[in-house]
């Protein structure tokens, strides 16, 4: 659920519609409604300082950690950004953040990989990495029904290099 926020001037804006509407309303009226505009102007906010630069963490994963930090949502976290997010939470010291993903345990991991795997096979049996893994994981890969491979040629190909 989101948050609806109000400023000021918005307020502000409000109240000066009405006040343009009672306008023929009695002096006492008037002056009423100039006290309380005048209390609610506000002075300008400050000038900005200069940017802040943020390299290592991914901006959809940063997105993500400022929606939890202002909403706690977690609705912008997925298998993609999961682990930049725990990253940039750690980092910025977050750890009501890095609790509730708590839930990437190493099976959630490993399912995750392997959805990964199966969803980008015919670009991953071509990488030299692929080429690095043990034998007992490549079963486990190959093994599984949720492999899709456009050419099964693709792997022995990769495996004969």
């Amino acid at each position: 659920m989101g948050r609806t926020f109000t400023f000021w001037w918005e307020t502000k804006k409000s109240f000066c519609r009405h006040i343009k509407r009672f306008w023929r309303k009695p002096p006492t009226f008037l002056r009423e409604c100039s006290l309380l505009t005048r209390k609610m102007q506000r002075p300008p906010p400050p000038p900005l300082g200069p940017p802040v630069e943020v390299t290592d963490v991914e901006v959809g994963a940063f997105k993500s950690m400022l929606a939890f930090i202002y909403a706690d949502d977690l609705s912008g976290l997925n298998g993609e950004n999961a682990f930049s997010v725990l990253y940039a939470a750690d980092k910025y010291n977050i750890p009501k953040l890095v609790n509730s993903l708590a839930f990437l345990d190493k099976r959630d991991f490993a399912r995750r990989c392997l959805d990964y795997i199966d969803r980008n096979a015919d670009a991953l049996i071509l990488s030299e990495a692929f080429l690095q893994i043990d034998q007992q994981l490549l079963c486990e890969i190959l093994d599984r029904d949720e492999l899709w491979i456009s050419e099964e040629i693709a792997i022995w190909n990769a495996v004969n290099l």
